[in-house]
């Protein structure tokens, strides 16, 4: 028996146009699954799904805009990179997406045992 970290894919939308309609080109909104909540953003580059806070002071980035690939809280103007986390001397946690037929999906990491 060992312990192994695998991806659980969430659905955070049940189409790609819907998120694109609810989420504005260089903006971002947050998502609620459950207990996880993501801060959505979409670039030219595509979908992304970071932490919903700040690290700075832990003040929700839902509202806050992307500029040249950095989302920008909207409290202090703190830009963390929507690919990396990386910003500032900080770091947010980024999420895996996947765009399916059936919608975007979210990768949460989650640690099971394994036999």
């Amino acid at each position: 028996m060992k312990f192994v970290n695998k991806i659980e894919w969430v659905q955070v939308y049940l189409a790609l146009e819907a998120a694109e309609r609810r989420i504005p080109l260089n903006g971002s909104e947050e998502v609620r699954i459950g207990a996880r909540s993501f801060c959505m953003t979409r670039t030219p580059d595509g979908i992304f799904a970071l932490g919903p806070k700040c690290p700075h002071q832990g003040f929700r980035l839902a509202g806050g805009k992307c500029e040249d690939g950095m989302l920008v809280c909207p409290l202090h103007r703190f830009a963390f990179d929507v690919k990396t986390g990386k910003g500032h001397g900080m770091h947010l946690d980024t999420f895996p997406v996947e765009i399916r037929e059936d919608g975007v999906y979210v990768g949460v990491e989650k640690t099971v045992w394994e036999w």
